[in-house]
């Protein structure tokens, strides 16, 4: 694929999901994960698609989005979607490092 349509199939599913976030803010938990996911599916070559969003700190928490607060969306086309959500502890790099090893379980799940 040259880079030009590389650049054109990215926007098609970038723009969409640009906008998404800029009309809901990355933290609206329950919101971006399940749409996320929905325009990288409908809109792009993969068959899996994992969103993560959260507050992985040090600052940012409130008492309704703690630091650690993550939230996951997962979908495999032609599969009902995973959210989910999980408060990890610890600093910014655990909280990290759990969210990763997490949505990697989550994309394992679904391609099983």
């Amino acid at each position: 694929m040259t880079d030009d349509a590389k650049q054109t199939r990215q926007a098609a599913w970038a723009d969409p999901l640009y906008d998404l976030l800029r009309a809901n803010g990355v933290t609206q938990f329950a919101y971006v994960p399940d749409a996320g996911h929905t325009v990288l599916i409908n809109r792009s070559l993969a068959e899996i698609a994992i969103s993560v969003t959260g507050v992985a700190g040090p600052g940012g928490g409130s008492a309704e989005k703690p630091v650690g607060l993550v939230w996951f969306g997962c979908a495999r086309e032609g599969r009902p979607t995973v959210t989910t959500h999980h408060i990890f502890p610890g600093d910014r790099a655990e909280v990290r490092r759990a969210t990763v090893a997490r949505a990697l379980e989550l994309v394992r799940a679904a391609a099983g």
